[in-house]
């Protein structure tokens, strides 16, 4: 299948970047976040909301923040992936995240529908990795 820049996305490496998103989202779910560090390329931007961390030292302490957050319980559905290939080693994809995030004794969990769009790249070892993640939330929904 061709998409729009007619670059085509094989199905091995398809398979292996829907997997990166769903083990990362898997991480942070159950209290491994600090583990989806190595996810990330040596030189990887995080931005999400609007509020960004640059190179893997400051991803990893950042992931390392949230998996000592005990009192969040999360779940984030991935779904809608679009992959385009960029160059040799280097893809961009495009993703519909749904976050239910609850935090403390809340009674309902907080929902956030949001555009992902990431950059990967093959690294030397074989695998992909996210050089580029940016989180924009389409809907918020309070859950108060």
């Amino acid at each position: 299948m061709r998409n729009e820049s007619g670059l085509v996305v094989d199905d091995e490496t398809r398979r292996a970047i829907e997997a990166l998103s769903t083990e990362y989202s898997w991480l942070v779910d159950h209290g491994h976040a600090d583990r989806a560090a190595d996810l990330f390329t040596s030189d990887a931007v995080m931005s999400v909301a609007g509020s960004e961390v640059s190179g893997i030292v400051a991803i990893r302490r950042h992931l390392e923040q949230r998996a000592r957050s005990q009192d969040i319980l999360s779940r984030h559905v991935v779904s809608n992936i679009r992959l385009t290939r960029e160059a040799a080693g280097q893809v961009r994809g495009t993703i519909i995240m749904t976050i239910y995030r609850k935090t403390g004794e809340a009674e309902r969990p907080q929902v956030i529908i949001g555009d992902v769009d990431d950059v990967y790249r093959l690294e030397t070892d074989g695998r992909w990795r996210l050089a580029q993640r940016t989180l924009t939330p389409a809907f918020v929904v309070d859950g108060r």
